[in-house]
């Protein structure tokens, strides 16, 4: 099922970029149905436009950065001394309760 679920998403996906790269109009290409400005921001004027698409990927990059030290910091984390691993234990002790679980709670802990 997943196979057939996955040929058909390549199908649709595939489909609409062959589409999509068939338009000539490099803007249409790009932007396929237009920009995406329902609340008409940047009909002001080309600086205001350029200046919100800068913000917006300044803004994008700090979440990835800030997403990045989310990350690493637990990479420092000691299990063994924090309530993560009170957690931990408390799951593992539940699945030796309810067993037929085991697959969606290892995911859990990991």
């Amino acid at each position: 099922m997943r196979r057939q679920l996955t040929i058909i998403e390549a199908i649709l996906v595939g489909g609409a970029e062959i589409y999509r790269n068939t338009e000539l109009d490099l803007e249409k290409r790009i932007y396929p149905g237009g920009v995406f400005d329902p609340l008409g921001l940047t009909a002001a004027s080309p600086e205001r436009t350029f200046n919100l698409k800068t913000a917006e990927i300044k803004h994008g990059r700090l979440a990835m950065i800030a997403f990045l030290g989310a990350r690493l910091t637990l990479l420092d984390t000691p299990c063994e001394d924090s309530e993560l691993s009170e957690d931990i234990g408390r799951a593992q002790s539940a699945l030796a309760v309810c067993p037929q679980k085991a697959p969606v709670a290892e995911l859990c802990i990991r």
